[in-house]
């Protein structure tokens, strides 16, 4: 088997990777799930090539779904589990990858797909799950623009 450096969130999320912890990692998990009132929320990690942003959205991920703990802090009480929707990065507009991921017809607008994220997020947490979108690779949608 052959090493590799990248953790892709989608072709990687059934495997076994070699998390290591950081304090960073556990303040950034803290700042995003551990917080009071945490409800809607966006954040932005970015860094250079290799350093573990991938990785880190894997192990957030496994941790949310109580699949493997990396991270102690105590989580939201409202949530039993989490639903996720993930996309990646690729040359091509975020419309379309939202399109795309949310099995919409091309011709869809940014009002359908707010419209499809918020029956998606208020079906989440009728099951008292919250909903998180990962968008890994963005830096691939910019270039596309």
């Amino acid at each position: 088997m052959g090493y590799n450096i990248s953790t892709n969130i989608i072709r990687d999320q059934f495997k076994d990777l070699n998390y290591v912890v950081t304090p960073n990692a556990t303040k950034i998990f803290e700042r995003i799930f551990a917080t009071e009132n945490s409800s809607n929320k966006s954040f932005t990690i970015i860094g250079n090539y290799g350093t573990g942003k991938s990785t880190f959205l894997w192990a957030l991920e496994k941790n949310l779904l109580k699949n493997e703990i990396f991270f102690s802090a105590k989580l939201n009480d409202k949530f039993q589990s989490y639903q996720f929707l993930k996309i990646l990065g690729d040359a091509t507009s975020l419309t379309y990858a939202f399109q795309k991921v949310l099995g919409l017809d091309t011709d869809a607008t940014s009002r359908d797909i707010i419209d499809e994220l918020e029956k998606r997020r208020k079906a989440a947490d009728k099951k008292k799950n919250g909903f998180v979108i990962l968008i890994d690779e963005f830096g691939k949608f910019l270039e596309y623009i």
